[in-house]
């Protein structure tokens, strides 16, 4: 999305649609009108702002810069105003990317209702006592909060699972043997790297997610 308003813009003031020193809409009120966030729109002003097509005027707001970062030829200037999407080419994929089996949603996916996989119960999630717990912790962040953590994830996090499944579910284990992942999709993926070879068979849940289906099913895994 920031590619695009960055684009639509850099080509509008290569075209003299937009004139030096002419002021353009606010990040806020650009957003809104685009029904968009409001991030990629400040992250294309901030590239344009970067590169010289725009120049912040503290109190003013955003204009068109008054002198280009280049001086245009009408070539360039008719290359800069392509469509959208057509100036780049062809775009190479990897065999192994392009292996990948395209994505398309069950009928029956994305819809609210008590049988959708992954959704969470959210008439009974505690969002009060959720929302205070991440407060309290915020306010007291420590600065090697933010770098990199453990690859498996925080120690302190997998030794309290490791705890709980010990006492609730006798599993034997310690946080060694466990790894915090972005959710299941991630977890397949990775089992099935370690654990599978070329050519092995898996049985895979009917009425299972079209992603586990992928993942197994893969050229790239199996």
């Amino acid at each position: 999305m920031h590619r695009q308003v960055y684009e639509a813009f850099r080509a509008a003031i290569l075209a003299s649609n937009l004139r030096a020193g002419q002021r353009v809409p606010s990040s806020r009120s650009l957003a809104l009108e685009l029904n968009v966030s409001r991030i990629p729109v400040l992250t294309a002003y901030s590239q344009l702002i970067a590169e010289g097509y725009f120049e912040a005027r503290s109190g003013s707001g955003t204009f068109v810069s008054s002198s280009l970062p280049e001086q245009w030829t009408a070539v360039q200037r008719q290359h800069a105003t392509a469509p959208i999407g057509t100036r780049s080419g062809r775009q190479l994929l990897s065999r192994r990317s392009a292996a990948l089996p395209d994505f398309t949603g069950r009928p029956w996916q994305g819809k609210w209702g008590p049988f959708v996989v992954g959704q969470v119960a959210f008439d009974h999630f505690p969002v009060e006592v959720w929302s205070r717990l991440v407060n309290r912790h915020v306010r007291s962040t420590r600065v090697n909060s933010l770098h990199y953590g453990h690859p498996l994830g925080a120690l302190t996090l997998r030794s309290t699972i490791a705890d709980y499944l010990r006492t609730a579910r006798a599993v034997n284990c310690d946080a060694s043997q466990i790894m915090i992942v972005s959710g299941s999709q991630q977890a397949l993926e990775l089992s099935a790297r370690v654990l599978l070879d070329p050519g092995d068979k898996v049985w895979v849940e009917d009425r299972g997610t079209a992603l586990v289906e992928a993942c197994f099913c893969s050229p790239v895994v199996v």
